[in-house]
């Protein structure tokens, strides 16, 4: 009896090792592959676009439509307005501008 369980715990230990291992080769494989990978260059300079997103508030008649689609906008005094002015995707804010009936909401993007 003892002599099996001694197998199987053997057994169990070289399976995570094996296990360990190949992490560690597969976390090399996408380390390499990112350093020497000619796509990405040391000194390049990713511009990623911000968005302003901006209510009229004159045209505004406090629907509630854009805080319903998208939690980047509230409802404040019967008004809506945006809880973060600046933003990297335009996500739901973009469904928002599309669901406002009166064209209240702008989604620009900052150059």
């Amino acid at each position: 009896m003892k002599v099996y369980f001694q197998r199987i715990s053997r057994i169990k230990y070289r399976h995570y090792i094996l296990v360990y291992i190949q992490h560690i080769q597969y976390n090399l494989f996408v380390y390499r592959n990112f350093k020497y990978n000619p796509c990405f260059k040391k000194d390049e300079v990713i511009d990623i676009a911000k968005y302003k997103v901006s209510v009229d508030q004159n045209k505004c008649i406090g629907c509630g439509a854009c805080a319903s689609i998208c939690n980047n906008f509230k409802l404040k005094e019967g008004r809506s307005s945006p809880k973060k002015a600046e933003i990297d995707e335009i996500g739901c804010s973009g469904e928002a501008r599309d669901s406002c009936p009166v064209g209240a909401i702008s989604v620009e993007e900052i150059k």
